[in-house]
């Protein structure tokens, strides 16, 4: 089966409470003049178009709707339920998006990854679970959780886990097939949490 024979959807994960960013919406953060998810829009475009894949881009977001609308994406979708609870209840939104078959997880605060590590990760995706990007750091493997492509059968345990109080991603991968895509350009997985990172 080819790219353009399976449904993908893209999801920028942009619903958090930015609290280490003193509580600012981090998709809205100005780096180098643009806001942080102006990058991730960018590179998941990239992403379809390297790959031949139709372009599905959505926002998952909780606050400034109307300004996430006005981007050049297909959709925003936000939480189903009113607190935060993490990246977890961002991925799970994605299930009130019609029509995928994979689902492609982005960071909104990760300015310098590229379009290849996605590609790695759709190459060695997972029937009916998750392949997930990781790097070696001080000796050990580190896996990026909100770095995955997503079989929807693995997407659909979510919503079980969060109403057990279960809000791990790494909880959930391991509990599904998986496969982990390790990268050896630990500068592109720097992500921005603090008004420092900026710099």
């Amino acid at each position: 089966m080819s790219s353009n024979d399976e449904a993908v959807l893209a999801l920028i994960l942009a619903g958090g409470e930015g609290r280490r960013m003193g509580g600012a919406d981090k998709g809205l953060v100005v780096r180098n003049g643009q806001p942080l998810i102006a990058n991730a829009i960018a590179t998941l475009k990239s992403f379809f178009a390297l790959n031949s894949i139709s372009e599905h881009l959505w926002i998952s977001a909780n606050r400034n709707l109307d300004h996430y609308h006005t981007l050049n994406v297909t959709g925003i979708v936000s939480d189903v339920h009113d607190e935060f609870l993490g990246p977890m209840a961002g991925l799970e939104s994605a299930l009130g998006i019609p029509n995928w078959e994979w689902l492609v997880c982005s960071p909104c605060d990760m300015p310098f990854i590229h379009a290849a590590v996605f590609s790695q990760l759709w190459h060695h995706r997972v029937n009916e679970g998750v392949s997930i990007a990781a790097i070696e750091q001080d000796g050990n493997e580190r896996w990026f959780p909100v770095l995955t492509v997503s079989h929807r059968r693995a997407v659909e345990r979510l919503p079980d886990l969060l109403t057990s109080g279960n809000r791990s991603l790494m909880s959930w991968i391991q509990q599904v097939p998986h496969q982990v895509v390790n990268f050896e350009n630990t500068h592109a997985f720097q992500n921005c949490n603090t008004k420092n990172d900026l710099v």
